[in-house]
């Protein structure tokens, strides 16, 4: 299907931190939330090792969350393929808005989108009552809030994707009052699935195991920990821990497209499936009341192997340029980014997403799928998750 002369489209994108049991989506690596997260992987469509966030001056990796330029080349998000597609573009140039996506005021390349809301925890809705824009990118995160604090299978999650539905209803009747069923193309997706956990129970506290004064350095806690030990006796020890699996740098398992990141520690630490791994529980926060014992603080948790089937995301797409009623094979996170620069109208830059795999899902293609049950978003229609609840 040729990409050349097709008329440019525009496209809403909405990044959901989900806990969805639509399984169609798979992420690309172990699935913590930062790693996975649509502003550093679905808009890049690239692994972390091949990112490889660097320090800009001091070459090293880092945690900062304040960096706001990049100048590596041969890399970028999807609003720098859109300014290095102009002429594509009639008007020389796209529009691009980016709202509480995470890392959107980072100058790469020197550029910027045409608009970005920074990241913060309680949004207002007067940026989004006005204005144009090509692409539109929204970061909503209710569910995930939610389902880290009560599970995934909680009324508080229900409820959060029954306030999304509505919200749903309302940009498909807005939609259409504006007469854009013809030019708009939707997508809704989340980075992650989410798994119950019994952290009050199911916890691997380290210090029974090994001497933490031997470790040089422990990054993260729960699903993933990475550790840098100053003996390397202590992969013998710590192999001997139930319900967690240990990797040497050179062990990490190829789907996970991490083993070749610059700073991957000596080992790397991956709990099954429930568990949960820290230095010692005691550190770990609680919710604390007057009236009764203390609880656990999280009741939900996303970042384990990519090949357990809650951690999977969804998918789903309506628009001038996508199929209707199709039930997709399941695709992988950094696929996405080839569908945006499709319904954009631009080239792709080099990316590790598979053409082949989404494809099939836009007008005009072959279609080797299985036809079923509605699972495009037909916009108010988004109820249909509820059945997942």
């Amino acid at each position: 299907m040729s990409r050349n002369n097709r008329p440019s489209q525009r496209f809403l994108c909405l990044g959901l931190l989900s806990s969805s049991n639509i399984q169609n989506k798979t992420p690309i690596d172990v699935t913590s939330a930062l790693a996975q997260q649509a502003s550093l992987l679905l808009l890049y469509c690239l692994p972390p090792f091949t990112i490889s966030i660097l320090h800009p001056t001091l070459n090293s990796g880092f945690a900062d969350q304040n960096v706001r330029t990049c100048q590596k080349k041969h890399v970028g998000p999807i609003k720098l393929t859109l300014k290095l597609n102009l002429p594509d573009v009639t008007d020389n140039r796209h529009n691009d808005f980016l709202y509480l996506f995470l890392g959107c005021e980072v100058e790469i390349l020197n550029v910027r989108p045409e608009f970005c809301k920074e990241y913060v925890t309680s949004p207002s809705e007067e940026d989004l009552i006005s204005g144009k824009a090509d692409m539109a990118a929204v970061y909503y995160e209710k569910i995930d809030v939610e389902g880290h604090h009560f599970g995934p299978e909680s009324l508080q999650v229900k409820t959060a994707v029954q306030h999304l539905d509505l919200t749903m209803q309302i940009l498909n009747q807005k939609i259409k009052d504006s007469n854009l069923e013809n030019q708009l193309n939707v997508m809704l997706f989340s980075d992650h699935g989410m798994t119950k956990i019994q952290w009050m129970e199911k916890v691997i506290e380290l210090d029974k195991y090994i001497d933490m004064s031997d470790i040089v350095k422990i990054m993260d806690r729960g699903p993933v920990v990475s550790l840098w030990p100053k003996n390397t006796t202590y992969q013998k020890v710590i192999l001997r821990v139930h319900n967690m699996r240990v990797y040497s740098r050179q062990e990490i398992p190829e789907r996970f497209l991490y083993k070749k990141g610059k700073f991957v520690s000596s080992l790397t630490l991956v709990a099954e499936p429930g568990w949960f791994i820290t230095k010692n529980k005691t550190t770990l926060p609680y919710w604390k009341n007057d009236s009764g014992e203390a609880s656990a603080w999280q009741n939900g948790w996303h970042g384990y192997d990519n090949e357990f089937l809650d951690m999977r995301g969804f998918f789903l797409a309506v628009g001038p340029d996508f199929k209707k009623n199709v039930r997709a094979a399941p695709i992988r996170s950094v696929d996405v980014y080839n569908l945006m620069c499709w319904t954009l109208g631009v080239h792709p830059l080099p990316n590790n997403g598979s053409w082949s795999r989404v494809e099939y899902l836009l007008n005009g293609s072959e279609s080797p799928l299985q036809f079923g049950m509605l699972w495009t978003c037909s916009m108010g229609l988004l109820g249909v998750l509820l059945e997942f609840y």
